[in-house]
């Protein structure tokens, strides 16, 4: 029954985040009505989407990180041979941030 409740609250949990998701597209909606300039529209759906690609971009970081924190039957992770475990969050993050946006642009980690 545990099992069930906590299955029960990451339901919950997903369907609050789909609320705030309805927001952010409510929010988006009434500040395109709210504009008048095509300017400002320019530069308000810029920024969405660089919200949009910061938000995905901190998501495959964090998730790639998670994954090299597994210590697999393959040998050391990149996170062990990268002596992350060395380094404050921050830095760990800052890295695993680095690599997530190298992925999709022309630049590099090294």
């Amino acid at each position: 029954s545990s099992i069930f409740r906590a299955s029960k609250s990451a339901r919950a949990m997903r369907a609050i985040r789909l609320l705030r998701l309805g927001k952010v597209s409510a929010l988006s909606s009434l500040m395109e009505q709210l504009t008048s300039s095509e300017v400002t529209v320019m530069v308000f759906e810029l920024t969405k989407s660089l919200v949009v690609v910061l938000i995905c971009t901190h998501m495959i970081g964090c998730a790639w990180f998670a994954i090299g924190l597994q210590v697999g039957e393959q040998g050391p992770s990149w996170v062990s041979k990268a002596n992350l475990l060395d380094y404050d969050k921050t830095y760990q993050y800052i890295t695993s941030f680095h690599w997530a946006l190298t992925q999709y642009t022309p630049a590099s980690m090294e």
